[in-house]
């Protein structure tokens, strides 16, 4: 016998002492080739459970869906669903199957998925909408958008279909994204449909839309239910997860989660009449937001079809002072292994040298000698290498940091037009922040290290040469002089029969200039090493010089929107707004006209709201208002003073900002939330989590 949800009501707590609850979906896949049900069981550690229906006749769900506070588990289930986790414990079944036995990309292939991200691809419209089908056509994508309800912006941009949404969808607002996504989920035509959020960054008017196309596009697929895992049934599915209401009134069933369980379970209308249900008190709280909101007045202009970028706050880095002590060792280290090279190659080749001598003490010594000189050397060389390498090193290190320090420090202060071009995305930038200086710490201090090496080893050599080519000189002009005296004086040296003696004397005479000639072999064959290191160091000077160039193009440039020279503080902001005759389009688009001739007015401690439909240029009101582009034509005032006359790092610091897309940095939660307050004390820390609801999760 099937039990009603107040009966469920009614036996909860005796359930809970010793049942586990089970999230069941089954799907009749219509029209599949298999012919059979698909099943879908997730089972966790909770305490619940529904009676099913069976498999014959009875009423069946075709949408179910999960409310509930944020972190409550609603899209835990859909991780768990798509196997992007497994868990813990229990079991999730797919036509009785446990999904770790199916092959995973079949798996996920039943499935679309629309996100709360929304996350979207750097390339056009069309490919982003084609990743839910890579082999669709044209008309395939433009029915999928027609459905999601976006052919009609896209339409509007200046390339349609293959206007590229820039970095993560960086040149679209948040609602265009989210169509995208929903197309890209359309598009694919899943058996079974996972919304999380769907709809949440549309307007009223999108959202019925859309949510009119997607129970369309639930006929025939998943419906989520809560059964007892012993009363499976053949069931229709479409999964939906939810915060805001409206996306879940009409689902067939409503499970309401809270701490990773379900609390209530039933239709909106049974829910909404249970006397302190927690679904009733967010319907309750719904309508209370709605109220509110209606009695709001807004400022209606004209807005078209708009891109979006987010600045960025600047942070103010001091740089390191140059590590000249270690240069100096450094280069002194590099001149003296310099130094070895030639000094080496002449003591060789004056060894070599000695080995010609008659008298073997005279050997003997001279090569003792030579060999201390060696050991001198090789001394010299352990001490002075490490010196040079780690001085080197240590410089380049701190180059690189400075240099990436400046890069970003430069970099956080250019206009966000500067990022909405493609090679100027994040990869890109985190690639020259990376490569770039390392290229210059390459060129600048390793190579200088083996310059320095190179130049002083072939300065030595030369000086050797000059100097040993002057004693060579000195010696074949002695040798050349007994030469001519016995040419000339030949009847002299014929008649004493002194031919011997006069070759005796050439003969000695030539062996200074043989010995120079071995040093002289020796110091150019060593002493060339050298030059073919510095050589081998061409392509990565080019590339070193090519890094340089590409740093400081970064370092030289000013951002276009900059504080004057004297840029104002005022004394006091009271917080009044104008922006008078604005016309404004985002600089990538500069025919696509997005504010014409804006008129609007703030007064100071008022609130205002800003509606319309998603990309009509909301959020680019408030980006010139924070000033991150500058208005083509118009004005923009703060307290009747042009915001382009105020210092630009005080004038961000009077306002605060909460993005469509929660921004949060790889740090602890404290540091997420002092980065609006750097010098914030623990106190106003928890104060600030406290107002925004946040405290009691966190701790």
């Amino acid at each position: 016998m099937m039990m009603m949800p107040s009966e469920i009501a009614k036996v909860e707590d005796a359930i809970y002492a010793w049942l586990r609850w089970r999230l069941v979906c089954c799907n009749r896949v219509a029209g599949g080739g298999g012919g059979g049900d698909l099943c879908v069981i997730i089972a966790a550690d909770g305490l619940w459970s529904w009676p099913g229906h069976g498999s014959e006749g009875g009423e069946r769900w075709k949408n179910v869906a999960l409310v509930g506070s944020s972190g409550s588990g609603k899209s835990t289930a859909i991780a768990l669903l798509q196997r992007f986790y497994d868990a813990n414990s229990g079991i999730v079944r797919i036509d009785g199957v446990g999904i770790k036995g199916l092959q995973l990309k079949w798996l996920r292939g039943q499935m679309g998925l629309v996100s709360q991200d929304h996350a979207l691809f750097g390339t056009s419209i069309k490919e982003n909408i084609k990743f839910g089908k890579l082999n669709a056509t044209l008309d395939e994508v433009m029915t999928a958008a027609i459905a999601a309800n976006a052919h009609d912006f896209i339409r509007q941009l200046p390339e349609g279909y293959e206007t590229k949404v820039g970095e993560r969808g960086a040149l679209l607002s948040g609602g265009q994204k989210q169509r995208i996504s929903i197309a890209r989920a359309i598009i694919k035509n899943p058996v079974i449909l996972l919304l999380d959020e769907a709809t949440s960054a549309l307007d009223s008017e999108s959202e019925a839309i859309v949510q009119s196309s997607l129970e369309k596009a639930s006929v025939g697929r998943t419906t989520l239910i809560l059964s007892n895992l012993h009363s499976l049934t053949d069931i229709e599915l479409d999964q939906v997860v939810a915060h805001k209401l409206s996306t879940v009134r009409n689902a067939d069933v409503i499970a309401v989660m809270s701490a990773g369980r379900v609390i209530e379970m039933g239709s909106h209308d049974d829910l909404i009449d249970k006397p302190n249900g927690h679904y009733a008190n967010l319907a309750n709280l719904q309508n209370q937001l709605s109220n509110s909101e209606q009695d709001q007045h807004h400022n209606e202009s004209r807005f078209s079809s708009a891109a979006r970028s987010s600045g960025g706050r600047m942070s103010n880095v001091s740089s390191s002072f140059l590590e000249w002590k270690q240069g100096l060792i450094g280069g002194f280290s590099s001149m003296a292994s310099g130094f070895i090279t030639p000094i080496y190659a002449l003591t060789i080749g004056g060894m070599i040298s000695d080995f010609f001598m008659t008298n073997h003490d005279e050997m003997r010594d001279a090569i003792r000698s030579k060999c201390l000189i060696f050991a001198s050397l090789a001394v010299i060389a352990m001490i002075m290498s490490p010196l040079q390498h780690f001085n080197f090193a240590y410089m380049g290190e701190h180059l690189t940091k400075r240099v990436r320090i400046k890069m970003l420090e430069k970099v956080l202060t250019f206009e966000p037009a500067w990022f909405d071009d493609e090679k100027n995305n994040s990869g890109a930038l985190c690639g020259r922040l990376s490569n770039e200086a390392a290229l210059v710490k390459s060129l600048v201090a390793d190579r200088v290290s083996l310059l320095v090496q190179t130049i002083s080893a072939v300065v030595l050599a030369v000086i050797l040469g000059l100097v040993s080519h002057g004693s060579l000189q000195l010696a074949q002009n002695i040798s050349t002089q007994i030469a001519i005296e016995a040419v000339y004086n030949h009847r002299i040296v014929t008649s004493f029969g002194s031919v011997k003696k006069v070759l005796e004397l050439f003969d000695n005479a030539q062996n200074e200039p043989r010995k120079e000639g071995d040093k002289k072999a020796w110091l150019a064959e060593l002493g060339s090493v050298r030059p073919s290191e510095a050589g081998s160091m061409t392509s990565d000077l080019a590339k070193g010089a090519t890094a340089v160039a590409s740093v400081f193009s970064i370092l030289d440039r000013q951002s276009l929107i900059c504080s004057p020279e004297n840029g104002t503080e005022l004394q006091k902001m009271s917080g009044g707004i104008e922006l008078k005759g604005v016309d404004f389009a985002y600089p990538g688009r500069p025919d696509n006209l997005i504010l014409c001739q804006l008129r609007l007015e703030v007064k100071p401690g008022a609130s205002i709201g800003l509606v319309g439909n998603s990309g009509c240029g909301k959020s680019t009101v408030i980006s010139l208002i924070q000033r991150f582009y500058d208005a083509d034509k118009g004005t923009v005032k703060v307290d009747g003073v042009n915001i382009k006359s105020l210092d630009i790092g005080w004038y961000r610091r009077q306002m605060a900002l909460v993005g469509q897309e929660p921004v949060l940095y790889s740090g602890s939660i404290r540091d997420n939330i002092t980065f609006g307050k750097l010098d914030a004390s623990e106190t106003d820390i928890v104060e600030a989590a406290k107002a925004a609801n946040a405290h009691d999760f966190i701790s």
